[in-house]
């Protein structure tokens, strides 16, 4: 029974990215590759470049030498970004705190501004904030495509009665 080591070089892209996927196996009598519903044949030692748009499973047909036949399955995930940016508290009084969260995936780079310019951070993280009046602050990510999305929140800050 022959294993085709079928891969991807990313098993995640996002829409409109490729990866190359790529199998290697011997002592077989044919292999196809079927991308959809395209089939090809293929040589044992092979790679294709796919750019899927929507979530896919790649397939790989063997017929081994006794003519039996066995089926390789793979999927690459068409991914978007997941950006989520909250605050604790957005309404203080003098002199309290909130802290601001953010959970952001998919994304090539992520950057905080607390009033004190862009602060790259980590894509899952949180920042303790105590505002003197209302303030906004801002979460500004870069998509893997270079794309530029900038999320903003208040905290307002308002006297004791």
């Amino acid at each position: 029974m022959p294993n085709p080591n079928f891969r991807a070089d990313m098993l995640t892209v996002q829409p409109g990215q490729c990866t190359t996927l790529r199998w290697d196996v011997d002592e077989i009598a044919a292999i196809y590759f079927f991308d959809g519903f395209n089939e090809t044949g293929v040589g044992g030692h092979d790679s294709r470049q796919v750019c899927p748009q929507q979530t896919t499973t790649y397939r790989l047909r063997i017929v081994n030498r006794d003519g039996t036949q066995e089926y390789y399955d793979l999927t690459v995930g068409v991914g978007t970004a997941y950006i989520n940016f909250w605050v604790d508290h957005p309404t203080l009084a003098p002199g309290q705190c909130t802290t601001l969260r953010w959970d952001v995936r998919e994304v090539q780079a992520v950057y905080l501004n607390v009033g004190n310019g862009d602060e790259g951070v980590v894509g899952q993280g949180e920042r303790q904030v105590c505002p003197a009046n209302t303030t906004n602050y801002y979460l500004t990510v870069i998509h893997r495509d270079g794309r530029r999305e900038t999320r903003a929140l208040a905290v307002s800050v308002t006297p004791h009665p």
